[in-house]
């Protein structure tokens, strides 16, 4: 639900005299009572040249919405919605969505649906989609998939644990473990290539199983279309695989999937470099990246990595490490002008980026004083 673009009302009775704000809140509180959404008071505020303090801008209207003295109705369901999820993920470790939609091995064809994959298509494409799909399940060491199948399935891990080999020298060659919720197939089923690995349960797995049907993919995909697809599966593979972006509403996680634009590194092509001004942040999608600063490697960054944040929400734009690929590798860029967009239709997310990006200012401090 986004709330970033409406008009908060405010209780009649409220007696904001009484708040204790800070003074940026108490601007921000002004905008906002001015009949300014959040979106338009971020873009303003951005326009001017000032970085938002986000995390104050959004205790504060979380403050008013849960305390009604927003009476949006569905600002307050935001909010109340997020601390629902939040207080369920510090009581039990939900690795996926999909981990709540299994009950006594019954799945509603509505909670399928919310599936990242199929939440990235056109509905009807996902309904049709879903019509011919099929649940199985399989036990532990038993192969999902074969390297070299050429059948066109689509694989969902509903359930369980998934492991991916490839053939090597005779041997089975470990390559990588698949957790709830993960796609695979997605080279087969749209684009007809052999199955390029093989794929065995872990243990106890129930695995949506998505045919191919020439009609309808036809109708929808051309190839152009069928690579976008393929790339949001991409982005929301590596989402949930990040332990920083796995656990935030699915509005953020579709709204990075469906931002920024695919660029790619070859082995040691440098990203961008410390002091230069910072003109994008971006998302690691495949591959690995090595952060150096003052001439020394500091960090690799992995699937799912979020870089350049610092740069933009902390530093006033300028890029605090160089940034060096490690292999082939795969991102999401976000231009300056997108990444502020986004932030300011996404408050949550704006918010949780601003504290990763001073989490790694206080790091930086701490290395240099150690050192």
């Amino acid at each position: 639900m986004k709330i970033e673009k409406i008009k908060l009302q405010f209780h009649p009775q409220c007696r904001f005299d009484q708040l204790q704000l800070t003074p940026i809140q108490q601007e921000y509180l002004a905008g906002l009572r001015n009949q300014e959404s959040i979106s338009e008071l971020v873009i303003r505020y951005i326009n001017m040249g000032w970085l938002v303090d986000f995390n104050a801008l959004y205790l504060m209207i979380q403050f008013l919405a849960l305390n009604q003295w927003i009476i949006n109705p569905e600002v307050q369901f935001y909010f109340k919605n997020i601390q629902i999820k939040l207080q369920n993920n510090s009581q039990i470790n939900l690795q996926s969505a999909a981990s709540s939609i299994h009950q006594q091995n019954s799945y509603q064809k509505d909670e399928l649906l919310q599936l990242p994959f199929l939440r990235s298509l056109p509905q009807e494409l996902a309904l049709s989609l879903l019509s011919k799909a099929h649940i199985k399940q399989y036990k532990a060491e038993q192969f999902i998939c074969h390297e070299g199948w050429t059948d066109r399935d689509l694989y969902i891990l509903l359930k369980g644990e998934a492991a991916v080999y490839r053939e090597n020298s005779g041997h089975h060659q470990f390559l990588s473990f698949l957790p709830s919720q993960s796609v695979f197939g997605e080279a087969a089923f749209f684009f007809g290539e052999k199955r390029t690995a093989s794929v065995v349960a872990m243990k106890a797995s129930d695995v949506l199983i998505i045919p191919y049907q020439f009609d309808l993919m036809d109708r929808y995909l051309n190839s152009d279309k069928a690579a976008q697809v393929v790339q949001r599966f991409w982005i929301q593979h590596a989402l949930l695989k990040s332990d920083f972006f796995k656990n935030f509403p699915t509005d953020c996680l579709d709204a990075l999937t469906f931002s920024g634009v695919m660029k790619s590194l070859h082995p040691q092509q440098v990203l961008f470099r410390e002091g230069q001004i910072s003109l994008a942040a971006y998302i690691l999608i495949q591959g690995h990246l090595d952060v150096i600063q003052k001439q020394k490697t500091i960090n690799r960054l992995h699937q799912g990595a979020f870089i350049g944040e610092v740069s933009l929400m902390v530093q006033s734009g300028l890029r605090t490490a160089t940034v060096v690929s490690v292999s082939e590798s795969l991102l999401v860029e976000f231009s300056r002008h997108d990444f502020y967009n986004l932030l300011s239709q996404n408050i949550y997310l704006a918010k949780e980026m601003q504290n990763l990006a001073l989490t790694r200012v206080e790091h930086d401090k701490k290395r240099v004083i150690q050192n």
